[in-house]
């Protein structure tokens, strides 16, 4: 192949980086990929995994304790649910008469 035509890993290594490659000094292949890799995000993974666990916990506790039929309809001025609570079963939707807060 012509020298012109040669890439970065085409080029022939000097005697030191053969000797660092070979006596392990040297953490990159010819190719330049780093042959000393390890998992190095321990910490966030154990992070991650409480961060999973309490949204779980979370989400059961909603789940189990709240009312999920605050979230998709209205509440009148004394927090009755439209649509769903006694005496407000025929009115499903929200009236808002005075939007000033």
């Amino acid at each position: 192949m012509p020298e012109h035509e040669r890439g970065e890993k085409d080029k022939p290594e000097s005697s030191e980086e053969r000797r660092k490659r070979e006596s392990g000094e040297w953490k990159y292949d010819k190719e330049g990929m780093n042959k000393d890799r390890g998992c190095t995000d321990i910490l966030f993974l154990i992070i991650f995994i409480a961060f999973v666990i309490a949204m779980a916990v979370i989400t059961g506790y909603g789940y189990k304790e709240g009312n999920w039929r605050k979230l998709i309809a209205g509440t009148d001025s004394d927090m009755r649910i439209c649509g769903f609570d006694k005496g407000l079963e025929e009115y499903p939707y929200l009236f808002l008469t005075d939007l000033k807060v």
